[in-house]
C-alpha cells in the first residue's frame, strides 16, 4: 500500500464550502449523472458536515477531471434507486460517492449510507482514478449495491468497516474494466445472495480482514484476474457453489487463466452443502499457505462444469492446487470434462479423490514432508511421492486409471 498522503493533506482542513457546483451533469455515462455535490477539476475540501443525495441516478459527489477532493468527518447519505444497473455497475450513477477521469479523493474518519437499488457506496471507473479511504463506515442496502466498486480505477483503504444487505453486493469489487483494490485492517459483512465479500474482475489484495459472507462465496473470480487474501479471518455460509468461486463468463474456446492466493488467517464453511473451492470454465492456480481450513459440508473441491457459464461441453474447470502447511479434511469431485493437480507441501490432506470415478484428470503430487489419508475409494490419473510422504489407506484404494 503506498504511503497514506491523506495525514499530510486532512492536518489543518478549510471551512467547508458550501456550494460546490450543485447539481452538474456528466456526459461520461450512457445516461447523464448528476451528483449533489461535483468537483471537476479544482480543489475542494469538506469537513465536519453531512452530504446528502435523493434523487433517481443522482451521486453525492463526483470528482472528475483531475479534481481532488478531501471529506474529514463527514456523513455521507444516499437514497433513491438507478435507472439502468448496468451503468450503476460500470459507471458511477448513483454512487454515493463516484470518481472518474483521472479524479482523485481522500476520504477519513468518515461514514457513506446508501439505500436504494444499484446504490454503490464509493465507485471508481477509468484508469487514473484514485480513492484512499482510511477509518471509514460503509453501510450499503438495496440490490445491486456494494461497498467499494471499480471499474477501471484504484482504491486503497485501512480501518473501513463494510457492510451490504442485499442481492448482487458485494463489499470489496471490481466489475467490467477491472482495477485494483488494496484494503488492509478492515472488516466487512455482507447479507444478501451473490454478495460476496471480495469480488474479483482485476486485481485485489486484501490484508488482516475480518468478515462473513452469511450466504454467498467469501472471495469469487470473474476471468483471468486475480485475488490475494493475506492474514484473514473469514467465513462463508455460501448458498451456492463454493467459498472461493472462480469462474469465467466466456463463452468461447479460450482458456482464460485466474490466480488465488489465500495465505495465513483462517477460512470456514458454514453451510454444510457446498465446496470450499470451485472452479469452473476457467483454469485456476490457487494457493493456501498456512491458512486454518473449516469445512462443514466436507467438500474441500469442486471441479466441474456450470450451465451458468460457458458452452455446455467445453465448460469443465482446471484446477492447480497448493496446499503449504496446511491440515485439512475435505473430499474433491473432479467431473468428466475437468482436472484437478493437487499438490501436498508440508500439509495433510484428508479427503477422497474422485470417488465418483468420472473420466475427469486427477493427479497427487507429495513432497518429503506430507500426508494423503483416504476416507474413501480414489481415481488419479498419476500420483508422485517424494521420499518420506506418506499415503495411508486403510480400508481404502487409490486406482491409477490410464
Amino acid at each position: 500500500m503506498p504511503p497514506r498522503p491523506w495525514n499530510a493533506l486532512t492536518g489543518g482542513i478549510l471551512p467547508l464550502l458550501a456550494v460546490v457546483n450543485a447539481a452538474a451533469t456528466s456526459t461520461t455515462s450512457s445516461l447523464p449523472t448528476t451528483a449533489a455535490y461535483y468537483v471537476n477539476g479544482s480543489t475542494k475540501t469538506f469537513a465536519h458536515t453531512t452530504l446528502t443525495a435523493t434523487g433517481t441516478d443522482e451521486a453525492v459527489i463526483i470528482v472528475k477531471e483531475t479534481g481532488v477532493a478531501t471529506l474529514s468527518d463527514v456523513t455521507l447519505v444516499k437514497t433513491g434507486n438507478t435507472t439502468s444497473s448496468d451503468d450503476s455497475s460500470f459507471t458511477d450513477l448513483n454512487a454515493a460517492v463516484g470518481v472518474e477521469t483521472n479524479g482523485t479523493i481522500y476520504i477519513t474518519d468518515s461514514t457513506i449510507t446508501t439505500n436504494g437499488l444499484s446504490a454503490n457506496g464509493l465507485h471508481t471507473y477509468e484508469d487514473g482514478t484514485t480513492a484512499y479511504l482510511s477509518n471509514v463506515y460503509i453501510h450499503a442496502e438495496g440490490d445491486g449495491s456494494h461497498g467499494i466498486y471499480t471499474a477501471g480505477g484504484t482504491i486503497y483503504g485501512d480501518n473501513l468497516k463494510i457492510y451490504t444487505y442485499d442481492g448482487h453486493g458485494s463489499a470489496i469489487a471490481t466489475d467490467q474494466g477491472g482495477g485494483l483494490i488494496v484494503v488492509e485492517d478492515s472488516a466487512a459483512y455482507t447479507y444478501g445472495a451473490l454478495s460476496a465479500l471480495v469480488y474479483s474482475t482485476g486485481n485485489i489484495t486484501v490484508r488482516s480482514l475480518t468478515g462473513t459472507s452469511a450466504i454467498a462465496p467469501v472471495a469469487c473470480i470473474d476471468g483471468a484476474n486475480s485475488f490475494t487474501l493475506t492474514d484473514c479471518d473469514v467465513s462463508s455460509g455460501t448458498e451456492n457453489n463454493g467459498v472461493f468461486q472462480i469462474v469465467s463468463t466466456v463463452s468461447s474456446s479460450t482458456t482464460e487463466t485466474a490466480y488465488a492466493y489465500v495465505n495465513g488467517g483462517s477460512v470456514s464453511e458454514t453451510n454444510g452443502t457446498y465446496a470450499l473451492l470451485f472452479v469452473a470454465n476457467i483454469e485456476a492456480y490457487v494457493y493456501l499457505t498456512d491458512v486454518a481450513i473449516s469445512i462443514r459440508s466436507g467438500m474441500l473441491a469442486n471441479i466441474t462444469a456450470d450451465s451458468d457459464w460457458g458452452t455446455s461441453g467445453e465448460n469443465g474447470g482446471t484446477a492447480h492446487v497448493y496446499l503449504t502447511g496446511i491440515d485439512v479434511i475435505g473430499d474433491i469431485y473432479v467431473d468428466d470434462i475437468s482436472a484437478i493437480n493437487l499438490y501436498l507441501i508440508g500439509s495433510s490432506w484428508t479427503g477422497a479423490l474422485n470417488e465418483a470415478n468420472t473420466t475427469g484428470s486427477a493427479s497427487v503430487y507429495l513432497d518429503s514432508s506430507s500426508t494423503w489419508t483416504l476416507t474413501g475409494d480414489s481415481n488419479v490419473e498419476s500420483i508422485s511421492q517424494a521420499n518420506g510422504s506418506s499415503i495411508i489407506t486403510g480400508q481404502y484404494r487409490v486406482t491409477e486409471i490410464a
